[in-house]
């Protein structure tokens, strides 16, 4: 597949998916507006929604040169421009049916909104080995949320996993400001969705959700809103892995 030519193909009223191999499927699509289209498809949702995108994991500055932040002051995150989506927002929420399996990275800020919508659940929290620096008094996030809802257990592993986040320094590449490690996501499809259940990341990113679910056999569908990620995560799909 040419990459440079993944496009929405808009087709009476639906939308077309940019990549469908394996059992995964990938749109370019908002998923505020299209979620209630593909409300059949999927058994669970895997998901990393957007906010503070504008930092990414390992602290690094993602309006600059690459390099590790230092000045995280407030006159510093002010010459940031924030795009209108990079805000946390639940409404994506009351499409997905109440009976079906979430699970939902998120700052430990708005655990309190996510448990009033969706009461039963349970954490697992994804430590990092480079957390992001300190600033406005403020401890370093070193450990992310999981929240799991309504908390169906697959496995019997460990309720924290130790993974490297990544740098953008040092001659290391990131793909996308906020992504997360494949065997963070592996370990999330195996202890929260049945494996032969469809997995949905409505909120695709670098494709890393869909990526784990190629590698382990299982099924799964990815929505993102930005061509540019689309590109990307059909590119690292595009790439076999040596061993399954």
């Amino acid at each position: 597949m040419n990459v440079d030519r993944v496009r929405t193909t808009q087709l009476t009223g639906t939308v077309s998916p940019i990549y469908d191999h394996d059992g995964i499927v990938l749109y370019n699509a908002d998923a505020f507006a299209f979620l209630p289209a593909i409300a059949d498809d999927y058994q669970a949702v895997v998901t990393d929604p957007p906010y503070g995108t504008g930092w990414t994991s390992g602290g690094v500055d993602a309006r600059g040169s690459g390099t590790r932040s230092k000045d995280h002051t407030a006159s510093s995150i002010a010459t940031y421009e924030k795009p209108e989506w990079d805000v946390w927002n639940t409404s994506w929420i009351h499409i997905v049916d109440a009976y079906k399996p979430v699970a939902i990275f998120c700052p430990d800020r708005v655990l309190h909104t996510l448990a009033a919508i969706r009461p039963t659940y349970r954490l697992r929290y994804y430590v990092k080995t480079m957390a992001r620096p300190a600033w406005r008094g403020l401890d370093s996030v070193t450990v992310e949320p999981i929240f799991i809802s309504p908390g169906p257990r697959y496995s019997k592993e460990a309720c924290h996993l130790i993974a490297d986040n990544g740098s953008r320094g040092a001659g290391k590449s990131k793909l996308h400001p906020c992504q997360k490690p494949v065997n963070v996501l592996s370990w999330i499809l195996r202890g929260c969705c049945h494996p032969d259940h469809t997995v949905l990341d409505p909120f695709a990113g670098s494709g890393t959700t869909l990526l784990a679910a190629r590698d382990m056999g299982r099924r799964a569908i990815g929505i993102e809103r930005d061509e540019k990620y689309c590109k990307i995560i059909v590119q690292r799909l595009s790439q076999r892995p040596l061993f399954v």
